[in-house]
């Protein structure tokens, strides 16, 4: 036997004996079972934000998940306004009689008439609740019981003036829909229609102009739902609910995103870069 098969040997020898150590050799019965890798969590979504079940049905391709990423950048835009809807829906005076014309804001004031069935015709006046203020007018069309107690309550409004914090200065169109708070000095509970969104009752948007919060949009494949998690210009999450899965999106500069699509037990990484 020459030098190279003696080596040969003794390679082959270590080898067997670290596979019989590691239980790979032989038939033992003490084999542990093949492990396998743990699947991601996928997110849950939040509960009583007044938004409806959705519609969307998702996939798993980059051309499907390129839009999810585009409307997160466009309803985070409008985040802002949409808190700024909410605390419009607080601002609601004479709804069930509960006070008289003029009603003085925080500076400002709101003048309202109300006709024979309870609707009332509201005109701010620079209207402030200390963030928000609001010029122009909205109309405001209660839901009453059978005692007479206002069980809801819909504004809806066209070109109102919106000024806010961060330069915030635009005029809106929508409504809002709130139900008034069972407690005394609690604020209402309000979804909005805005921007083409609808808009939960757990949003807000921080000074920091991080938002947080739901909305769902209907993007013309179906309604999805979104929940905000600090979501700013250059990170944070959005998570995405759909019929059949979901997805997480989260930000990582201006222009780049991660996103997650769990359908089941299969999981998908994408990297996005928008133009």
């Amino acid at each position: 036997m020459n030098i190279s098969q003696i080596l040969r040997v003794l390679v082959l020898s270590a080898a067997t004996a670290g596979l019989a150590a590691c239980g790979g050799g032989g038939d033992s019965g003490d084999r542990a079972a093949p492990s396998s890798a743990a699947v991601p969590t996928a997110p849950k979504p939040p509960a009583n934000t007044g938004l409806s079940t959705p519609t969307l049905t998702i996939t798993q391709s980059l051309g499907a998940v390129i839009p999810l990423v585009e409307e997160m950048v466009k309803t985070y835009a409008i985040a802002d306004e949409a808190q700024a809807a909410k605390a419009l829906g607080s601002l609601a005076p004479g709804v069930g009689g509960a006070s008289a014309s003029p009603y003085i804001c925080t500076s400002g004031q709101i003048t309202f008439s109300a006709d024979t069935s309870g609707n009332l015709a509201y005109a701010y006046n620079n209207c402030s609740d200390g963030i928000y203020t609001f010029n122009g007018t909205s109309q405001v069309t209660p839901t009453f019981d059978a005692g007479g107690a206002v069980t809801s309550y819909r504004l809806a409004f066209a070109d109102l003036q919106l000024a806010g914090p961060t330069g915030l200065a635009t005029t809106v169109s929508g409504s809002i829909t709130c139900t008034p708070a069972g407690t005394a000095g609690q604020a209402p509970s309000c979804t909005s229609a805005l921007g083409g969104y609808v808009w939960g009752s757990d949003i807000s948007y921080a000074s920091d102009g991080a938002a947080n919060g739901s909305h769902q949009c209907d993007c013309g494949q179906g309604t999805w739902n979104v929940t905000f998690k600090n979501f700013a210009s250059t990170s944070g999450e959005a998570d995405v609910f759909a019929t059949n899965g979901s997805a997480v999106v989260t930000r990582t500069g201006p222009k780049t995103f991660t996103v997650v699509v769990y359908l089941g037990e299969t999981v998908q990484t994408y990297t996005v870069t928008l133009p």
